[in-house]
């Protein structure tokens, strides 16, 4: 495709575009694709030579619509919001997409001007970038290339910041309006006179001029003179004001020469407006600013440089600079033509020294505040800044000299034309200024007077902290007793340094304050200091002491007032210095005969070093007091030097008697070196190096004399020169004999035997030192290493064997008897079939590691044996001997007997200590049961599962198991263990036979526990013999009260707890009876029996719930009902009735079913929570009712009285309606004579329905009249008619009954009539009772007839039938029947029915049939 959207660079463009555009990708991808052309010329090679994209959003006119993407070329607008611009690092190669992040650079362009985001760029990502120096750069520079370097960047910043500043700091007049600027842009002369003449144009232009009157005027007055600016400024505030005035009136300049505004000029030119006066008045005054602000900028741009390094430099560096920038000032005055006024002069003077004070005070805390500074350095610092104040005023006084001189002769030059002092510039030829006899005389005081001020706070500062300084020093030196003195010093510090303010800040008085009390304070402890000192020097009694104590405080001491005092002290020193003398010569006297030695020192060396240090003692204090000559010519001196040549002469003759008698000693102690090296003690036997003692003594006393400086005799260096190689001998010897000890230390009794001709071979390498060697022979290092060689491979031969004992013998050995042939762990307890295939699978792999480990110390014992014969020898080739061998085998292969022994012992004591468990009955054990056994339910029985015989069982095959266990190791080839197999000796081994017979009946004893366990759960055997059934209804049948079901559910809850309570597990020895199966069976037994009660309580509970329920949802409806006629009311009135009838039984109703519904919770019976819903609500439903009762009640108030008329009305219509009902009755009722009795029954119907129409409303206006309180109506005819009816009732009720029963009988099939007679003949008597009870009114009708007759003839057919039925009825005694009665009667067939039978009318023949 050729499409830019599918390049990945131009992917990449839009990825990085997009964020910073706060647009999507998608439509940065679209712009690139429509500027196809830009954006391959920019990312190819062969295109034109751009080297920049820029991508612009362009706000979208509509608010909330996204923004829009443009490139930004030469067609399209300028840039006016955000952009991105990429730039090419190396526009003759084509970009890349593996490397376009580094070929291409790219950056955001904010709202505004371009250069913004530059400036930006640089001073809050590049400037705190390279200040925070994360890759050490810094490092590579040098100190002043670092500064410059910084330098040069801020300089930077500031000037795109001054550039920013310009740019924007234009002032914008007022401009024209569209038709103005129409009449501008046609620019002739015409145009302009008829727009002139145009009274409304003319007004617009004074308008705007007057605009231009007064921004221009507030422009002018803002004069630098107007200024208020802090008192502290620097001095570029000078050049940033004049810069920033030039860029406004240049603005302003700019703007008039555009066509609109010369057009508004013109205008008010040819109208000779009165404003046009006043603005050029003011365009003349601008001008003058211009030129005044464009002179002072370009004069005060040649200090720019010479001021940097009061902002960026140190104030060496402003020192250094302070001659240049002087005289470019004075310069500056000379030639500017505007500036060189005293007070600007003076201005920017001060402002110099406001930043040479602001220089200095970042100098001095620019690593850390004065006070967490060291005080030579804050010292150092504050020294630096005094040397710039003194700098400055030499300076100065200098720069005012030359000015003076230089006035002076160009006073002298000018002298002829009289205008020596002339102030005014001249221009020579060319136009450009000259010098001026010009003063530089100005305002010292609001020059140097902030100078001064912070001059003398520097004073003061470094005396506070030379002060400080010289006390620190004092403490260091740790001089005892002046704590008290640096207390109180270092209290008087941390007053003064807890003050809030800054020290360098010079115009607080404050500090004054301070320091004059700081001043008091240290002069007290000056005077504290002096008695320390006085009291010092009196207490110590040396001379040398009190000498390095005088010493110590000069160093110290640097005030005037002290060190006076110091040099007195000399004198008293010296004059105490008399005691010292005779302290030694007392002291010399006492210890002479058994000097004090330093430890390790030898006796010869000791005294030399007493006598010496006597020596030193009052030697070199005499030094010191000699180099004052003052202080020996004094009297007393001439007494004190003669004690001391006394003294000194005695104690240089002891030294030299010492030096002496070790002289005579070296040859004896040289003949030490001719012994043997070594030597066999006579009573241990043992070997040692043959060392003279005598030679070491002398060895050491040639060194401590040589390191005092002794001059020895040659013999005596000699041994000295042979120390190393001697003691070298002495060690390796000692070495090997301590080695050889040790070797021999390590071998191990059993095998010892065996070494024998290899200890003999040893010996004979030792033999020539005993004999033959001297410690001055040639051959010692031959020698010696020869023992070493020897020694090495005995030892090897030593470590070999021990370490295929411990670690292929005794470490197998160990194992096995370590072995636990069964697998019991103390704190589980096991099932059986868990126990049985534990043990047999542990059993068979122990079996096999105890096989091989067997088969390993074998093969051990037999390579100890070939190491001992083959390791080679080099003296004695003697053979070791066999009987030694049989020994050592039979030694291991019992070892290894009694491991296995131990094992099998070890595993039968286990089993049995598990099984033999004395613990008592209950949960509680001090050592785990060995079995879990289950005790459950098997009804009729509490079993235990598995049973004590299979325990027992498991038991024996265990104990056998592990006898069987030694069977698998192999006998050793020799005669080893008797010949015997090792299984049988085990066997054999008594207290194997005693633990196994105490296995075999371990559980035993667990029997009768056991069995008395179980019999404890017999007294809940009801809860599975006894019939639930037969219970509940024997307790039924007693016709339950609620307090009777509550004490039958707590008996059976209290079985519940009681079941609970049993103890999940019975421990009986070894045994771990487990309850849980059978208190499973037995709670649910238990429950069985509670939940029969509970559900028969619950059923019971429920009906009647369900009743109240329904009587509150019905009369809850009822009481609802609109009242629209008297039925209604009839309704309501008997509704309230029959509520207030409640009310007074309420208690009684609700009162069981909230009991019994308790009772069910209280015993945790499962009720479903709508019916609990529905008991607590019962009371809160009653309310309710009781509420709509009342607004049921206030709503028939309100409706008595149209009823009442309605009623009064309505009960006249129905008396008419009840005569008209009786008359119907009486002509077309049931009673009619003639009906036939079917007739006569629908026709009771019909008149039942028609009455009980009647009898509602007859009722319901009864109800009216007694609620209204009148007079009851009598309704005789509907009373005749309603007994009437009734009567007819019971008698077509009792027809209809016996017509369908009859019928029923009829239709019986004959096979079923036996079974059936006697009820029908029960039903039937019935029947005729019921005739018979008849009213006497009634036994005219032809219904009661026909029912009579019906009844009378089934009853006398039934002796017929019933002897018909009789089993002695044959097939003949039927076919006779049928001849008789000429009907064909098939008995046999199963459709015949009685009906048929008695169609035969049998009647007619009762005797044939009888």
């Amino acid at each position: 495709t050729t499409e830019v959207a599918m390049d990945a660079r131009a992917r990449w463009l839009a990825r990085v575009a997009a964020p910073a555009l706060d647009v999507d990708a998608a439509d940065v991808e679209a712009c690139l694709n429509d500027a196809q052309l830009a954006v391959r010329a920019f990312l190819n090679a062969e295109g034109p030579r751009h080297t920049k994209l820029v991508l612009t959003a362009i706000p979208h006119p509509q608010a909330g619509r996204k923004p829009t993407v443009a490139v930004v070329t030469d067609e399209r607008p300028a840039l006016g919001g955000r952009g991105v611009y990429f730039c090419r690092v190396d526009p003759d190669k084509a970009a890349t997409a593996q490397a376009i992040e580094s070929e291409i650079t790219f950056g955001t362009i904010i709202d505004g001007l371009a250069i913004d985001g530059l400036q930006r760029f640089m001073e809050g990502v590049m400037v705190p970038s390279l200040k925070a120096d994360v890759y050490a750069w810094s490092k590579r520079m040098s100190k002043p290339d670092h500064a410059d370097f910084f330098l040069s960047l801020n300089k930077c910043a500031t000037s795109l910041a001054s550039a920013i500043a310009g740019l924007r700091g234009g002032m914008e007049l007022a401009k024209p309006g569209e038709e103005l600027r129409q009449l501008a842009a046609s620019g002739s002369a015409s145009t302009i006179s008829r727009a002139a003449e145009d009274s409304a144009v003319v007004t617009e232009c004074e308008d705007i001029v007057e605009d231009w009157c007064t921004q221009t005027g507030r422009l002018l007055y803002d004069k630098d003179e107007n200024r208020i600016e802090p008192e502290d400024t620097g001095p570029s505030t000078e050049l940033e004001y004049w810069r920033s005035r030039m860029t406004k009136l240049n603005s302003i300049t700019e703007q008039l020469k555009q066509p609109e505004c010369k057009a508004v000029i013109s205008v008010l030119g040819l109208a000779k407006s009165r404003v046009l006066k006043r603005w050029k008045a003011l365009d003349i005054q601008v001008t003058d600013a211009t030129n005044e602000a464009k002179d002072n900028v370009k004069y005060l741009s040649t200090l720019e440089k010479y001021i940097e390094p009061l902002y960026a430099g140190s104030p060496a560096s402003i020192a250094d600079s302070l001659p240049a920038l002087l005289t470019n000032v004075r310069m500056m005055q000379a030639v500017a033509r505007y500036y060189n006024t005293e007070r600007r002069m003076t201005t920017l003077l001060r402002k110099i020294t406001n930043q040479m004070i602001q220089n200095c005070r970042e100098y001095v805390e620019a690593e850390a505040p004065c006070w967490d500074q060291p005080a030579p350095q804050l010292i150092a610092r504050l020294e630096t800044c005094l040397k710039l104040h003194e700098s400055y005023r030499d300076q100065y006084e200098r720069t005012r000299e030359a000015a003076s001189r230089s006035t002076a002769e160009l006073t002298t030059g000018l002298g002829a034309s009289g205008r020596a002092g002339a102030e005014a510039p001249r221009a020579n030829g060319n136009g450009h200024a000259v010098l001026r006899s010009t003063s530089f005389e100005f305002n010292e005081q609001a020059i140097f007077g902030r100078f001064e001020l912070f001059a003398r706070r520097v004073e003061k500062l470094i005396d506070m902290f030379g002060t400080i300084d010289q006390f620190e020093l004092l403490s260091k030196h740790k001089i005892e007793g002046l704590d008290v003195v640096l207390s109180n010093f270092y209290s008087v510090v941390e007053e003064l340094r807890r003050k809030p303010y800054d020290l360098l800040d010079y115009q607080l008085n404050q500090f004054d304050r301070d320091y004059l009390e700081f001043s008091a304070n240290i002069h007290e402890l000056e005077s504290s200091l002096q008695g320390f000192i006085n009291h010092s020097f009196d207490s110590i009694s040396s001379t040398e002491n009190a000498l390095m104590l005088l010493k110590q405080f000069q160093v110290i001491m640097q005030r005037e007032s002290l060190k006076d005092d110091l040099d007195s002290k000399l004198t008293v020193i010296f004059h105490n210095y008399q005691g010292d003398l005779e302290n030694v010569q007392r002291l010399y006297e006492k210890q002479k005969g058994a000097v004090p030695a330093v430890r390790n020192m030898p006796p010869v060396a000791a005294n030399v070093a007493w006598s010496r240090q006597l020596m030193r003692r009052i030697d070199v204090p005499m030094e010191k007091f000699r180099q004052n000559a003052q202080l020996m010519q004094a009297r007393e001196a001439k007494k004190i030097n003669k004690t001391y040549h006394k003294i000194a002469k005695t104690i240089e003759e002891f030294e030299a008697l010492w030096k002496l008698a070790w002289e005579k000693g070296i040859e004896s102690a040289r003949a030490g070196l001719h012994a043997t090296l070594l030597v066999r003690h006579p009573s241990n036997g043992k070997l040692y190096a043959n060392f003279d003692r005598e030679i070491l003594q002398l060895l050491r006393e040639t060194k401590c004399l040589m390191r005092m400086g002794e001059d020895v005799k040659e013999p005596a260096r000699m041994v000295l020169l042979q120390e190393t190689k001697l003691k070298s001998y002495y060690n390796k010897l000692s070495y090997a004999l301590n080695e050889y000890e040790a070797v021999t230390a390590r071998i191990n009794p059993l095998t010892r035997p065996l070494l024998k001709p290899h200890l003999a071979d040893m010996e004979a390498v030792l033999q020539p030192g005993m004999v033959t060697l001297t410690w001055t022979s040639m051959n010692i290092d031959a020698y010696v290493h020869s023992i070493h060689a020897a020694l090495f491979k005995l030892n090897d031969l030593v470590s070999k064997i021990q370490d295929l004992i411990e670690n292929r013998i005794d470490r197998n050995v160990t194992l096995v008897t370590a072995m636990e042939l069964v697998d019991l762990r103390a704190d589980e307890s096991y099932t059986l079939d868990r126990f049985v295939a534990m043990q047999e699978k542990h059993m068979k792999d122990q079996v096999v590691s105890m096989r091989s480990k067997s088969m390993e110390v074998e093969a051990a014992v037999n390579d100890l044996i070939h190491l001992i014969q083959t390791f080679p020898r080099e003296h004695v080739q003697d053979e070791v001997p066999e009987e030694e061998i049989r020994k050592i085998r039979a030694h291991f292969a019992h070892e290894l007997y009694a491991g296995v022994l131990k094992a099998t012992a070890a595993s039968l004591n286990r089993i049995k200590e598990r099984v033999g468990s004395r613990t008592s009955g209950g949960f509680l054990y001090l050592e785990r049961p060995f079995f879990d056994v289950q005790v459950e339910l098997e009804i009729p029985h509490v079993v235990m599962k598995p049973t004590l015989v299979d325990i027992q069982g498991a038991i024996n095959r265990c104990s056998r198991s592990i006898l069987a266990c030694s069977k698998t190791i192999p006998i050793w080839d020799g005669e080893v263990l008797g010949g015997q197999p090792m299984y049988e000796l085990i066997a054999k081994d008594r207290d194997i036979i005693k633990t196994v017979l105490l296995l075999t009946g371990s559980i035993e004893g667990a029997k009768r526990q056991v069995y008395d366990y179980l019999q404890t759960f017999i007294k809940y055997d009801w809860l599975w013999k006894g019939n639930m059934q037969q219970a509940y209804e024997a307790f039924m049948a007693k016709d339950p009260s609620l307090e009777d079901f509550e004490s039958e559910l707590k008996r059976y809850v209290d079985v519940e707890v009681e079941i609970t309570k049993i103890a999940p597990v019975h421990n009986i020895g070894a045994l771990s009876l487990e309850t849980g199966p059978l208190k499973n069976s037995l709670m649910a037994e238990a429950n069985a029996w509670k939940s029969q009660c509970a559900q028969n309580l619950h059923r019971k509970a429920k009906e009647e719930l369900d009743r109240i329920s329904q009587w509150l949802h019905d009369m809850n409806r009822n009481l609802k009902r609109e009242v629209n006629d008297l039925d209604d009311v009839r309704a309501a009135v008997n509704y309230l009735e029959s509520l207030r009838d409640k009310e007074a039984n309420l208690d009684a109703d609700f009162g069981p079913v909230e009991d019994m519904y308790g009772l069910l919770s209280r015993y945790d019976v499962p009720v479903p929570k709508e019916e609990t819903d529905v008991v607590t609500d019962l009371r809160y439903s009653w309310k309710k009712l009781k509420k709509l009762a009342s607004e049921l009640q206030e709503h028939l108030s309100k409706m008595q009285a149209p009823f009442k008329k309605n009623l009064v009305r309505n009960i006249k219509l129905f008396v008419v309606d009840v005569v008209q009902f009786r008359n119907d009755f009486e002509a077309q009722g049931p009673g009619v004579p003639g009906v036939a009795p079917q007739d006569a029954e629908e026709r009771l119907r019909k008149f039942q329905r028609l009455f009980e129409e009647r009898e509602r409303k007859w009722d319901a206006y009864s109800a009216g009249e007694r609620l209204f309180g009148l007079q009851v109506t009598e309704y005789p005819d509907l009373e005749k008619t309603k007994q009437e009816l009734q009567l007819l009732e019971k008698l077509y009720n009792l027809y209809g009954a016996v017509i369908s029963t009859v019928g029923e009988y009829n239709e019986m099939p004959w096979t079923e009539v036996p079974a059936n007679l006697d009820a029908m003949v029960t039903k039937i008597s019935e029947f005729q009772l019921s005739v018979r009870k008849m009213p006497k009114a009634l036994r005219e009708w032809d219904a009661f007839v026909e029912l009579k007759r019906t009844i009378d003839t089934f009853l006398e057919s039934l002796p017929l039938v019933q002897q018909l039925t009789h089993p002695g009825m044959r097939v003949r005694h039927w076919d006779q029947l049928c001849e008789v009665s000429q009907h064909d009667l098939a008995v046999q067939s199963e459709t015949f029915t009685l009906q048929d039978l008695l169609n035969a009318n049998l009647l007619e023949y009762r005797d044939d049939v009888e």
